[in-house]
């Protein structure tokens, strides 16, 4: 069980952003754990005068998904017809750093703060992206941030080869 765990990474998974709740349900039905950070949307509906709450996912046509892609093929979700697949970086899906993913199962979404007190295991501009308001700026901005990770460690690997 412990080798298995080390073989299981978060990845980012695109998928149709309309169509939340279906692709919920795909990946529940099929055993593959995800998450999908949720902020409360405040609207006035349009046929009347009151002002309703409520949920949508804080990156619009993303979630994360863990998995070991011996168990299952990234090309399994892409048959799903809402989604997309897994983001890649240079063609190939890269996990996502497990301190991000730390950092970002631990985020209380409905307050934009970190549950653990102190932010200084964040770093600065990681906790304003996931502190955005507006929903497509902070879904840009963390594909950027874990892109530009990526190429960082990428880096670092080939000076200390």
């Amino acid at each position: 069980a412990r080798e298995r765990k080390n073989l299981m990474k978060w990845y980012v998974l695109r998928f149709a952003s309309s169509r939340y709740t279906p692709v919920f349900k795909f990946l529940t039905l099929n055993k593959i754990t995800w998450f999908c950070p949720m902020k409360n949307c405040i609207y006035r509906r349009p046929d009347q005068s009151s002002i309703r709450t409520r949920q949508i996912p804080a990156f619009p046509g993303y979630l994360f998904v863990e998995m070991d892609f011996n168990e299952v093929h990234p090309e399994k979700l892409a048959a799903f017809q809402h989604v997309y697949g897994l983001v890649t970086f240079c063609s190939e899906p890269v996990p996502v750093p497990p301190k991000i993913m730390e950092t970002i199962l631990k985020w209380n979404w409905e307050e934009g703060t970190p549950v653990l007190r102190g932010k200084k295991n964040i770093p600065h501009r990681f906790a304003e992206i996931l502190g955005m308001e507006e929903p497509l700026k902070r879904s840009f901005a963390l594909l950027n941030y874990l892109t530009e990770s990526h190429s960082q460690s990428q880096k670092e690997a080939e000076h200390e080869a």
